[in-house]
């Protein structure tokens, strides 16, 4: 089942030294998430400029020690996130942060291990600003899940942003008039400016 989670505010962990970890981090600062990222190698200039996305100077870089009292889990420390997205593909720590995480009911992905993930990251793509295409795989093959993401969002032109523009325009019209959505004819919409846009071609 995929979902869309509204990120903005809260506390998430990414562990992990390599790209997939500045990624990810990037990713869910960009959406309004608190960010800490547990690494030994990754510092801020690796996050690129600050200055041209302010939700990357939210990101906080702290040890990978950090998360580790005496080779075990700091349970208090794990307690205060709500997602934990482990990049390095280490089984053996993921399965001790699979079963801390268990304990206090946190999303925790382990990328390409299932048997550690409660929950598992979608291939999407935005070919229209505000809209997305998510594939998944129930993490069995991200690679396909990417590929065919990338060739449905090649699919998308400019016929299909006008629709979206106009689908918008007019549920908040009826939405400001009180009336219910369903009394619109969404695919008469479409297809008017489907007719539209072959006759200004021809």
């Amino acid at each position: 089942m995929i979902i869309n989670l509204d990120l903005v505010g809260r506390a998430i962990a990414v562990v992990g030294d390599g790209s997939d970890a500045i990624y990810r981090a990037k990713k869910m600062a960009a959406e309004g998430a608190l960010v800490t990222i547990f690494s030994d190698v990754i510092n801020h200039a690796m996050l690129d400029d600050p200055s041209a996305s302010p939700a990357l100077s939210t990101i906080k870089i702290k040890g990978a020690g950090e998360i580790f009292t005496k080779g075990f889990l700091r349970r208090d420390l794990i307690a205060q996130f709500s997602m934990i997205v482990a990049t390095d593909r280490n089984n053996e720590f993921n399965l001790k942060l699979a079963a801390r995480t268990s304990r206090y009911n946190i999303l925790l992905n382990t990328l390409d291990e299932p048997a550690t993930c409660n929950f598992s990251h979608v291939a999407v793509k935005e070919p229209i600003s505000g809209v997305e295409i998510a594939i998944s795989t129930g993490g069995r093959s991200p690679a396909f899940a990417s590929h065919l993401s990338r060739k449905i969002n090649s699919t998308i032109g400019e016929v299909d942003r006008e629709v979206f523009k106009a689908f918008v325009e007019v549920r908040q019209e009826v939405k400001r008039q009180g009336r219910s959505t369903f009394e619109v004819n969404w695919k008469e919409i479409a297809a008017e400016i489907e007719r539209r846009h072959i006759q200004e071609v021809a």
